[in-house]
């Protein structure tokens, strides 16, 4: 594996994981109603995307993997303590 393709792999990890932040970010102000922020927030989500797309690459199922992959890999928590 060449440093390029290492550094492409980080690059496509922390946009996934920026993606999906903001998305947590785009429900709590959807919440507060706040729909300044909201169009800011959907801005920068079509931007990521575009920016995947715009590569060949599937970003709904990057997420999907992604999401699966913590779903095995993160422990879940007992009686809710962290």
């Amino acid at each position: 594996m060449d440093h390029t393709h290492i550094s492409k792999s980080i690059i496509i990890g922390v946009l996934l994981e920026e993606y999906e932040r903001l998305s947590d970010m785009e429900k709590a102000y959807q919440k507060r109603g706040d729909n300044s922020i909201v169009a800011q927030i959907q801005y920068e989500r079509e931007f990521i995307r575009k920016s995947f797309e715009a590569n060949g690459l599937d970003l709904d199922k990057m997420v999907w993997n992604q999401w699966e992959m913590n779903r095995w890999t993160v422990a879940p928590k007992k009686n809710n303590h962290p």
